[in-house]
């Protein structure tokens, strides 16, 4: 079980914008967003004011989860309490996902590297494949 989180909404010189759709599990609403792949990220985020806009259905979660920002200092957002139920796809890939909610600031979505263990990206090119 996962204890804590670590985000950074903010892209850095080497981050990778990939425009994704995302399925919800519970009434198949289909969504384009450009999400942020982000290698210091340990987990899937979703931004509050998309899930807001959208009418994405939330599911509390028992107890919150505390996230931290990469310089180590508590997220301003808070702990997450809630998460949704995504079906992402890019390109030929399709993976069912738990996404956490939280407020991302410019980003809409954060894919952290270790928040999917099955996505590995095939980084020998300028864009991931």
């Amino acid at each position: 079980m996962l204890w804590q989180y670590i985000m950074a909404s903010s892209p850095f010189t080497n981050s990778l914008c990939l425009d994704v759709e995302i399925e919800t599990t519970d009434t198949q609403q289909t969504h384009r967003v450009t999400t942020l792949l982000d290698s210091r990220a340990t987990g899937l985020f979703l931004d509050l004011e998309f899930i807001k806009h959208h009418s994405l259905t939330m599911q509390p979660l028992p107890k919150p989860i505390p996230v931290f920002n990469i310089n180590g200092m508590p997220n301003e957002a808070g702990a997450i309490s809630s998460i949704v139920n995504l079906v992402l796809y890019y390109q030929n890939h399709i993976e069912h996902a738990i996404f956490t909610i939280t407020s991302l600031g410019r980003q809409d979505m954060i894919l952290g590297l270790h928040g999917s263990a099955s996505t590995t990206p095939d980084w020998t090119g300028p864009r991931a494949k």
